[in-house]
């Protein structure tokens, strides 16, 4: 029986009914007040959250490493965040509940497998991306490129951030890997979803959490959907006790697919980051995607969203090409988010502008610090600043 199928046996039954959604707010104060042996911080908010039972949460995560199509025979390089975060930990948890081996610690222990021999063994390294591709560079100064210092990697598996085409293809390529798979997760409920191959549908952990989307002010079990749906998703992880009989708002938005014999789930990015065009939203998954689709010769892009008037203008600045393409753009975002065919009308050049950079560090709009390899930036952000 596959992993899929035996989630699919699994399933937790939805016994909520009205209870009520916990915002981070009341998740932080429970989380602070907890009495448990374990916290760790979560990456966004930074705020210590109890961990209850180590056991159950290398469950989980060996549970969503089954899922993507690793096994006990795997070696496991780990290039996750330490303590007090909690990513460097779970991983190593899920694997050594899976049986296989892991070489070290977490991203901050990378050079101990270097250095005791065994760095030619490992086969699967997990991280977020970013740090991943950061990695690569100190590795290659240090003892030369992480190919060749770690010549049997062959899967690399990704949480924490929205892997976005072109990031996934540089680590693949720097690092040598054969395939890459994401996981969907988070500190306060562990792993939720993982993906069976290098599509973003994922497979979620249904004999684990119960999972719903809020859409419109309505709660539905992502299990009832039957046609493609998006929401802002709500999860319940009855085994753990800070969410117990209640639904923590993870402040992503994910699209349901509806599959037999369980739906898959794909993350769109944070709620907030989501882009209004008259009313249709283009969420930071569908944009990375559609600009990857129309440009793959484009190796970073910052997209400038001038929301402080009307109509909302997308400005796309790309680095690596100079060609226009903005009605091949307009249809590959339509092909994702349909509603933009209402918004946008017949004269997409007169919302999308795209433009061509040496360098998009150079330009006025972009942070400072924290850049990623593809950013939104919200004019009425930089307002506030």
């Amino acid at each position: 029986m596959t992993a899929e199928r035996r989630i699919a046996v699994n399933q937790l039954p939805n016994t909520l009914a009205d209870a009520p959604v916990m915002d981070d707010a009341e998740f932080t104060r429970r989380a602070r007040d907890a009495e448990t042996p374990l916290r760790f911080s979560t990456s966004r908010s930074g705020v210590s959250v109890p961990i209850e039972r180590p056991d159950h949460v290398g469950r989980i995560c060996a549970d969503a490493l089954r899922v993507a199509g690793l096994a006990p025979t795997d070696v496991h390089l780990n290039l996750s965040a330490p303590v007090p975060h909690s990513s460097g930990w779970s991983a190593n948890r899920g694997f050594y509940t899976l049986g296989a081996t892991s070489l070290n610690r977490d991203f901050t222990d990378w050079e101990r497998p270097v250095e005791d021999g065994s760095a030619r063994t490992a086969t699967v390294v997990s991280s977020i991306p970013g740090k991943m591709a950061d990695l690569a560079e100190e590795i290659e100064a240090a003892y030369g490129p992480p190919e060749e210092v770690f010549p049997a990697l062959e899967i690399g598996a990704f949480a924490g951030q929205l892997l976005r085409p072109n990031v996934r293809e540089t680590i693949e390529s720097r690092w040598g890997l054969s395939e890459t798979r994401e996981f969907y997760g988070s500190s306060e409920a562990s792993m939720i979803a993982a993906a069976t191959d290098g599509s973003r549908r994922m497979v979620p952990l249904l004999n684990h959490h119960v999972i719903e989307i809020e859409v419109d002010g309505e709660i539905v079990d992502i299990r009832d959907v039957s046609e493609p749906t998006e929401g802002e998703i709500l999860i319940t992880d009855p085994a753990r006790s800070a969410v117990t009989l209640r639904r923590y708002r993870q402040g992503d938005r994910v699209r349901v697919y509806p599959s037999d014999p369980i739906p898959r789930i794909t993350p769109l990015g944070r709620a907030d980051d989501a882009i209004a065009v008259e009313g249709a939203l283009l969420h930071p998954g569908d944009l990375y995607d559609a600009i990857h689709e129309t440009f793959p010769e484009a190796t970073t892009a910052v997209t400038y969203v001038r929301d402080a008037r009307e109509p909302v203008t997308l400005e796309v600045f790309l680095e690596g090409t100079s060609e226009q393409r903005t009605d091949e753009l307009y249809e590959a975002l339509v092909s994702r988010q349909p509603a933009l065919g209402h918004a946008v009308g017949e004269r997409p050049d007169e919302r999308l502008e795209i433009t061509g950079v040496n360098d998009v560090r150079e330009l006025p709009m972009v942070p400072e610090t924290e850049l990623k390899s593809q950013l939104v930036v919200f004019e009425s952000d930089r307002e506030e600043q």
